[in-house]
């Protein structure tokens, strides 16, 4: 189907339609036009109102084809016929008094330049390339000098015949841009930038420009910058040799012999600075609207300065000491070196974006913001912001907890995929963790709890922490195991486990109470189910077990508090030592173990009492057995042979005369759920004990008739 624009007296060819939903009655079609790149521009004016130009590039997806495209100024006023742009790939809007006006949608031209830069610009043949580009420089003298513009036939060609190759004719215009750059010099009468300036000029009138790809667009805005700052490397007092002024071309050179001549002096300073500026001022000034460049801005004369610019920081760092800093250095001095930092960090910032090599440039460049040469501790904040330098903020907010502006908190609750701090919040989970700052850790931890979660699960560094959040979460039968858990360290100091088992023991506590209040109801007889209530009775049984391991460390080890908790194994040993030594180290046991007074002559019963109470702490009632086998041993031959043999006494003699009879007495006090492993039984314990002792069977019958003679509890019932 073939339709006729009204604005145009040549046939258009429908290939590709989208439905425009956006517009109603009140709009009026003023014309179409296709670019040369096949962007097809529609225009629409509103009964009262603004003019709009609508962009459809058929090469792109569905989602992408459809584009409003941006007019230069706001009210334009009724369309009478558009065309197409010579110097871009858009359309002329003529106006009913006879403006101009440009519209050009920007974002195709860079999508079709990103994928012709994919590969270099290829030279078919150099003597063709330099005979284009020779020819190109005679046409520009002349449009300069007479302001004739007229292309010659090797290039005419070229702008008539779309489907010719444009490598060759582009790398003949960069060509030519450089000659003229060189030919330049310092005299008023030659001024290279306005030659470059009129260059490009004549490229976009001609409709070359619209052709060149991004990377020697980029090329060309690096020659202009060059120029620019050409004049200020003239005019420096550092140049003293009016022989040896340097051309317009490759500078980089030249400042790099400037900088080896007069390192850190604060008059190369302020030069270096002001060369830095004015070729960031040049590209911000001309990379649209000279050099139509789009692309995320890049400084590649400034690239070039990399290793300068990395030298002289390292060059700052070393002499800060020096004469320079103390005493040439002024306000104007100070601005030179942060321009000079501020420029440098941009450069690699885009070089290496955000590998180590980068951060420790930032760690350089900040640093020395912070040093005496800038002393700008909110400019090196800022920068920090800017070039995501997390470090140099954790390490403000360290020194300057109190100032608002270095807090962190806002940073880290805007933390998301989204946001350019994404990976912000691990990094200072990281950052404060590895200096120690826990409570940095925990406070930012209730800041941002999902993350502080999934952290303290992947970073054993955090583990021990774990119990801090479930308890923020109300989540206190999981605290008690995560308290628990951390008494494992084998380098943990036993006044922390005990710590650790107490906090434990209380918040297994507060999961029984808050369980039981739960399912009290209006019954208040009803207990939590059986099973719930047996997995609480257990962690306490362990945690009071681990209790009393600490509590025999300290009566066993001199210096019990200032080493991690032994083995039980290890405490056992010692215990049945002290008993079969029966030497008192004169401690107090009343403060160790839950047990009445002892004569000084009966210590040997706390030392048992201990033995019992590690050997249950692990449900060993083989061990069991070992201590009570160690307390009858030491009257054997004294008490209970003789006994065994001969006439048997009163249970009051047993039990007041006998250390068996006294531990006994002790145990059956205990009202804990360890008592019951602890215990002397008559039926289970009796053969084993004889078995251990090595007694033959008529005196291993009598001497467990003496045991079960205090073991057995007589009822006297007043009705017999």
């Amino acid at each position: 189907m073939r339709l006729k624009a009204n604005s145009l007296e040549e046939e258009v060819e429908i290939q590709d339609i989208e439905w425009l939903n956006r517009f109603h009655d009140n709009v009026t079609f003023t014309g179409l036009v296709t670019a040369e790149n096949g962007t097809s521009y529609a225009s629409f004016e509103y009964k009262e109102g603004p003019v709009t130009v609508v962009a459809l590039c058929s090469s792109l997806n569905s989602s992408e084809k459809v584009h409003e495209v941006d007019l230069p100024i706001q009210e334009i006023p009724s369309i009478v016929g558009i065309g197409k742009d010579i110097e871009t790939h858009g359309i002329i809007l003529i106006t009913s008094t006879g403006l101009q006006v440009r519209a050009c949608w920007m974002i195709q031209q860079q999508h079709k330049q990103q994928q012709q830069q994919q590969s270099s610009v290829v030279l078919t043949s150099d003597q063709e390339t330099n005979k284009l580009a020779k020819h190109l420089k005679l046409a520009f003298w002349q449009y300069y000098q007479t302001m004739q513009m007229k292309l010659p036939p090797s290039w005419s060609i070229m702008n008539n015949n779309s489907n010719q190759s444009f490598s060759n004719y582009e790398a003949a215009i960069i060509i030519t841009a450089q000659e003229l750059q060189k030919e330049g010099d310092s005299s008023s009468s030659k001024n290279p930038l306005e030659w470059h300036l009129s260059f490009l000029k004549l490229l976009h009138k001609t409709g070359l420009y619209k052709n060149i790809t991004d990377v020697s667009r980029w090329n060309l805005l690096g020659i202009g910058q060059e120029l620019a700052i050409h004049s200020l490397v003239i005019q420096s007092n550092l140049v003293i040799d009016d022989d040896n002024l340097p051309p317009p071309y490759g500078l980089v050179s030249k400042l790099t012999e400037l900088q080896r001549d007069n390192n850190n002096n604060s008059k190369w300073i302020l030069l270096l600075a002001s060369i830095l500026k004015k070729a960031e001022d040049y590209r911000i000034e001309h990379h649209v609207d000279t050099y139509h460049i789009l692309s995320n801005p890049q400084r590649l004369w400034t690239h070039r300065l990399k290793n300068l610019l990395l030298f002289q920081l390292k060059q700052l760092q070393q002499e800060q000491q020096s004469s320079f800093s103390k005493g040439e250095k002024n306000s104007s001095v100070a601005d030179a070196i942060a321009q000079i930092i501020k420029i440098t960090l941009q450069v690699h910032q885009e070089i290496h974006s955000k590998s180590y090599r980068n951060q420790d440039i930032q760690s350089l460049g900040i640093g020395l913001i912070r040093s005496q040469l800038v002393n700008d501790n909110k400019l090196a904040h800022s920068l920090c912001l800017e070039h995501g330098y997390y470090e140099g903020l954790c390490r403000l907010h360290v020194e300057f907890p109190k100032e608002e502006t270095f807090l962190l908190d806002s940073l880290l609750l805007n933390n998301n995929d989204d946001s350019e701090f994404q990976d912000f919040g691990p990094f200072i989970f990281d950052w404060f963790t590895r200096h120690g700052r826990y409570d940095k850790v925990l406070k930012y931890g209730k800041l941002v709890p999902d993350l502080f979660e999934s952290l303290l699960e992947k970073d054993e560094r955090l583990h021990r922490f774990r119990w801090v959040h479930a308890l923020r979460k109300e989540k206190y039968d999981v605290a008690s195991d995560y308290l628990y858990e951390n008494t494992n360290n084998s380098g943990q100091q036993l006044p922390k486990t005990q710590w650790n088992l107490s906090m434990s023991k209380l918040a297994a506590k507060l999961h029984h109470l808050r369980n039981k209040k739960e399912n009290d109801g209006e019954d208040h007889d009803i207990m939590m189910d059986d099973e719930e209530e047996e997995d609480g009775n257990t962690r306490l049984k362990q945690i009071n077990n681990k209790l009393d391991l600490c509590k025999c460390q300290m009566a066993l080890v001199d210096n019990g508090n200032d080493i991690p908790l032994q083995s039980s194994e290890y405490l056992l040993n010692l215990v049945l030592q002290k008993i079969d030594d029966d030497v008192s180290n004169n401690t107090n046991f009343d403060d160790i173990m839950d047990i009445d007074d002892v004569d000084n002559n009966e210590t040997i019963i706390p030392y048992c009492m201990m033995g019992l109470a590690i050997a249950a702490s692990n449900n060993d009632k083989d061990r069991v057995s070992t201590v009570w086998c160690k307390v009858i041993q030491k009257e054997m031959d004294n008490k209970w042979l003789p006994w065994i043999r001969g006439s048997k006494p009163t249970r009051e003699v047993l039990l007041d005369s006998t250390l068996f009879g006294k531990l006994w007495a002790q145990v059956e006090e205990q009202n804990d759920i360890n008592s019951y492993t602890m215990q002397y039984n008559h039926n289970d314990d009796g053969d084993i004990l004889v078995q251990k002792m090595g007694l033959n069977t008529m005196d291993g019958r009598e001497l467990k008739k003496l045991f079960s003679t205090i073991t057995t509890i007589e009822i006297n019932n007043p009705a017999c």
